[in-house]
């Protein structure tokens, strides 16, 4: 491994703190490194955890890749994790599994069964790609549309970003996404 997490976690911690034992025991065996034993190809050098502690500061703090501190790893380092990960679904994965064990501690199932759908429209910058930019002629906004879908306890379902001109009425698929078939693990949508 890179550094002695000890003495990384004692020079600086994040506006909202490294995580702790506890949060990491949650999701370590989530977030696989690129390297396995055996295999071809460099092995890790950094440790996965140091990896997720710079992605959760970049979140909290909304700096830029490149202008990661040096007490994280190296910028290009975390942003192709944070690209592999985005892609093959382990953020997906990292944000289920807190939530899963709330509705089990509330007395539900670990899937919710109703959900609730709120939309926004923004006004888009000149930097908004043409595939999330559209008018909504309802409130006379060009931009891009936010679906947030929450279950009954207010924990965060799927959010899905859309131009602007998609209508508020779409039928939403088994992975929070527009599509011909209503969420699946979602008895009743609430719009």
């Amino acid at each position: 491994m890179e550094a002695d997490p000890v003495a990384v976690a004692q020079t600086w911690r994040t506006t909202h703190g490294d995580m702790s034992d506890e949060e990491w025991g949650l999701i370590a065996d989530l977030v696989a490194p690129y390297w396995t034993p055996g295999s071809m190809g460099r092995p890790v050098i950094v440790d996965r955890r140091r990896i997720v502690d710079a992605i959760f500061y970049l979140a909290a703090t909304g700096c830029q890749w490149r202008a990661l501190p040096e007490s994280h790893p190296n910028w290009n380092t975390v942003h192709r994790y944070h690209l592999k990960w985005s892609r093959d679904g382990t953020w997906e994965r990292i944000a289920e599994r807190p939530a899963t064990a709330v509705r089990q501690q509330e007395g539900r199932e670990g899937e919710p069964s109703a959900g609730i759908v709120d939309a926004r429209s923004v006004r888009a910058s000149s930097i908004v790609s043409k595939q999330t930019k559209g008018f909504d002629a309802g409130r006379r906004i060009n931009g891009p549309k936010t679906f947030g879908i929450v279950d009954t306890l207010g924990l965060l379902v799927a959010v899905v970003v859309v131009a602007a001109s998609v209508s508020d009425k779409l039928r939403w698929d088994h992975r929070g996404r527009p599509g011909p078939r209503p969420l699946a693990t979602l008895r009743q949508t609430l719009v």
